[in-house]
């Protein structure tokens, strides 16, 4: 069985349904995509207006704020940041103290930079530049000249230039105007680091580009000229602070010197005679030698107690001493060469055989020679595990002992030791800090920075901002992500059936066809009058284009619904449906209109065929083809008439009309009635088609009763307007009474608005957009 599944036919056979499987996947996958692809077309094409006006708006408000900006000028200058000063002197680089003072490259480079956005720099740049009497700048009559010096004093004051009594007399400007004067330069100066270098880009915004210039220069010299200041500040205080460590310093040197005299004296150490060293190279040997024996004599211990043990388990013949001794060996193969031999003497003789019994005492004399060997290994062992024993209790008395007399050994040379290198390490600390306080009296003098200035700023030929063509794009881009986003917004919002694709998808059932919306006057919409004239459907005096014109050229409406009646014709398997039922969720969605025309074009397929009117609250039938109501569906359904007498022939060839007569007071309850279904019964035998126009679903049961008596349902609904909800709900509706529904009919669907009636409405002669009035179609109003 196993050969059969796995014969080289089910393999080919096997390998060709998978490669089909993946090839309908490919293409499944494929028409998804490509479906996806024109429901958004489609979207788009739907709201193209608003995707086209976002950015048009946008653009056009975007070109009139740059249009009304005041254009600024940057001007650059570069510095180039060094992570460690200038060497003045050997060794002496840290005398000169930089900006930054991170040790980390990464956390030096932001310090400098903090700097150069910090609020002392800017005021200090505002004041040497005069900007309280610059109206470029300030965008404001010019100060009086004591303003500008009153902020020179309070800058001065900010970064120290000041002696201290001019800091204690110097006072501060008006807060405003400090304030002010700062944060507008703040805000027009720009910072910016270059990536893997050292570089710093200083960048200022004004609107006069001779001024950017001369203040991005100002603020390259005012930041490098602040860090001399710095560094000159904090090499004095340096100084300072290291005459008073040198004082301390020498007062501990002199302290620890006095105290080795006094200890050598006091100990009788004279220096050179006595060999600390040695003698603890001594001690450090012989514990190292009495260390390893201990560790040997342990291993070995621990090898004859694994041995031991092997003993109290009954494993001797495992033991090293056993199975190396050529005696004991020598015995078992001949042990087992006699018992070998007695087992087959055992087989042929009884055992009071005089050679048996030879061979019994020469097997017992060897198993005792070979027990007593066993035996002499094992004593071996013992004596050897208690002598390993001793052994290593010996070697760790004497570590024990010579590690007392190592740490005992001459204390006071010890503490001798101690003294003296506590004196030399205040000699060194004290000549470090002399030399150091040397090299600081220098370079005090010395104007030494870790910044230069590499590029100065020069006035920029043009605006920096605004940029109107990278705004102008922005915005465009913006715009059209902003309709775009729109339009699919507002089309997720919409809950209505667009198209067949909607239909199939939600309502899992076919869309039969889909009419297109049609104008109208608003005479054909509410009549005066109901003649009965053959011109309101075949005459050109006939402006109501809803119901389809028999003598007259074909149209889009006409194509629409012969679609409709050939989906209606192949609804069924076996034959076509006889008895259909025409309805619609609510009211206002052109089921009358749908009723009437799918009978007008049955007819003209050359069957008979019946439109019933069976809307006994709101007729509309005879309205639509122009004939009288004085008796109709009431009246047959309570006796007081004949069908024959209430069918009414219509200016359409093989269309006949049962109107629905006088509104009755219980339409449901007469509807019911087994008068229908036997009125239902009657008529099949007459006619090839009975078209039935009932109330909405939602509102009355009458469709629902209905429904059971018909071959089955096509539901009609308003395309863009009629929510999904209420489509569904209705269909859930009937599907509970078991009726058997066709598919939905999509009514009023704009023609400019689906893809589907574009070719059809070019073919047909539509002229374009403007030729279609964009009003409600006919059947809408009606019901």
């Amino acid at each position: 069985m196993a050969n059969k599944e796995l014969s080289p036919y089910s393999i080919r056979r096997a390998r060709n349904t998978r490669r089909a499987q993946l090839t309908v996947l490919a293409e499944d996958v494929e028409t998804n995509i490509q479906d996806d692809l024109h429901q958004y077309w489609r979207i788009i094409r739907k709201h193209l207006g608003l995707v086209l006006a976002v950015p048009a708006v946008i653009v056009a408000l975007t070109v009139l704020r740059d249009a009304m900006t005041t254009p600024l000028y940057t001007a650059t200058a570069m510095l180039l940041i060094r992570n460690s000063p200038p060497a003045v002197l050997e060794n002496a680089t840290v005398t000169i103290v930089s900006q930054g003072t991170d040790s980390d490259s990464a956390g030096q480079d932001q310090t400098q930079i903090e700097l150069l956005k910090s609020k002392s720099l800017a005021a200090r740049v505002v004041a040497a530049e005069g900007l309280a009497n610059d109206p470029v700048f300030r965008g404001a009559p010019k100060k009086s000249a004591g303003a500008v010096d009153a902020l020179k004093r309070w800058v001065a004051d900010r970064v120290g230039l000041h002696t201290p009594r001019q800091r204690k007399s110097a006072a501060p400007p008006s807060q405003a105007l400090s304030r002010g004067l700062i944060g507008a330069y703040l805000s027009a100066l720009t910072i910016t680091p270059v990536r893997d270098t050292q570089m710093v880009t200083i960048g200022i915004t004004t609107p006069d580009p001779a001024l950017s210039a001369r203040l991005a220069n100002a603020h390259a010299r005012e930041f490098i000229n602040w860090g001399i200041e710095i560094n000159s500040r904090q090499s004095e205080d340096a100084e300072r602070f290291l005459q008073g460590k040198l004082t301390q310093i020498r007062e501990q040197l002199e302290a620890s010197e006095a105290a080795v005299n006094r200890y050598r004296r006091d100990k009788g150490i004279v220096p050179g005679l006595i060999s600390l060293n040695g003698k603890e190279d001594v001690v450090l040997e012989r514990l190292n030698k009495l260390a390893g024996d201990l560790q040997e004599s342990h291993l070995q211990t621990i090898a004859l107690g694994t041995q031991v043990a092997m003993i109290k388990e009954g494993r001797q013949d495992a033991l090293p001493a056993v199975v190396e001794n050529s005696l004991v060996q020598k015995l078992k193969s001949q042990l087992d060469d006699d018992e070998a031999q007695y087992a087959t003497l055992a087989g042929r003789f009884k055992p009071d055989y005089p050679p048996m019994q030879q061979l019994q005492r020469k097997i017992q004399g060897t198993r005792d020679i070979l027990n007593q060997e066993i035996r002499n290994a094992e004593a071996a062992v013992k004596e050897q595990f208690f002598a390993a024993q001793q052994r290593e209790a010996t070697l760790q008395q004497d570590l024990d002992q010579e590690k007392s007399y190592a740490f005992g050994l001459n204390d006071s040379a010890v503490r001798y030791l101690i003294l003296e290198r506590e004196a030399d390490t205040n000699r060194e600390l004290y000549n470090a800090v002399l030399k150091r306080i040397k090299d600081l009296t220098v370079v005090a003098d010395v104007h030494a920075s870790n910044v230069s200035l590499v590029d100065q700023a020069e006035p920029p030929g043009g605006p920096s901002s605004p940029d109107r063509n990278r705004d102008a794009i922005t915005a465009l881009v913006l715009g059209l992500a902003a309709g775009l986003g729109l339009a699919f917004l507002i089309d997720l919002l919409d809950n209505t059936l667009k198209d067949s694709r909607e239909v199939e998808r939600y309502l899992r059932l076919p869309n039969l066809a889909l009419i297109p919306e049609t104008p109208r006057t608003r005479e054909s919409l509410y009549p005066a009058a109901e003649p009965a004239d053959p011109k309101l459907v075949n005459g050109n005096s006939y402006k109501n284009q809803a119901v389809v014109s028999y003598n007259g050229r074909y149209s889009l409406l006409g194509e629409a619904y012969r679609n409709l009646r050939t989906g209606l014709m192949l609804s069924r398997a076996g034959s076509h449906p006889r008895l259909t039922l025409i309805t619609s969720a609510v009211p206002e969605e052109g089921k009358t209109t749908v009723s009437v025309n799918t009978a007008i074009v049955l007819a003209h397929a050359g069957g008979r065929v019946l439109l019933i009117d069976a809307d006994l609250r709101i007729p509309q039938c005879h309205r639509r083809l122009g004939v009288g109501n004085t008796r109709g569906l009431t009246e047959i359904l309570t006796g007081l008439a004949t069908a024959e007498e209430c069918i009414q022939a219509t200016a359409v060839d093989h269309l006949f009309l049962i109107t629905s007569g006088q509104t009755p007071p219980n339409p449901s309850e007469l509807l019911s009635a087994p008068q229908m279904r036997h009125l239902l019964e009657h008529l099949t035998r007459s006619f090839d088609h009975i078209i039935i126009d009932s109330p909405p679903a939602l509102p009355v049961s009458d469709p629902i009763v209905l429904a059971q008596l018909v071959d089955g349902v096509v539901l009609v609904a308003a395309g863009s307007k009629t929510p999904k909800q209420q489509v569904k709900a209705a269909l859930s509706r009937l599907r509970h009474a078991h009726a058997k529904v066709f598919g939905i009919v999509l009514n009023r669907i704009k023609i400019h608005k689906v893809d589907y009636f574009y070719p059809y409405y070019k073919y047909y002669g539509g002229g374009g957009e403007e030729e279609i009035d964009e009003r409600p179609d006919s059947g809408a109003a009606l019901n």
